[in-house]
């Protein structure tokens, strides 16, 4: 897939459009030509969470080996069957 560019001087009045767009793939800001940032969207919660867990070293910060032990966790409720399957068969983002 080829990277989309988009000017800096076109990103404040497009940026609700660019992020919808970036939902299927990363749009690179270019300013002089020259890559500068980049717009990364989100499709869904899972996005996100993946996005945390690949680049902010706090969020496993209070997790301790006894909570992967744990067997509290609340019981599934009607309609849950299969999202995992479903959740795992989505392509991952390309970063």
């Amino acid at each position: 897939m080829k990277n989309r560019q988009v000017n800096i001087t076109d990103v404040e009045g497009k940026l609700l459009e660019l992020l919808e767009a970036a939902q299927s793939g990363p749009i690179i800001i270019t300013q002089y030509g020259e890559a500068c940032g980049v717009i990364e969207g989100f499709a869904d919660d899972n996005d996100v969470f993946d996005w945390h867990v690949r680049n902010d070293s706090q969020i496993f910060e209070n997790f301790t080996p006894s909570d992967a032990a744990r067997t509290d966790f609340p019981p599934m409720q009607e309609g849950d069957e299969g999202q995992e399957d479903a959740d795992s068969q989505k392509p991952i983002p390309s970063v």
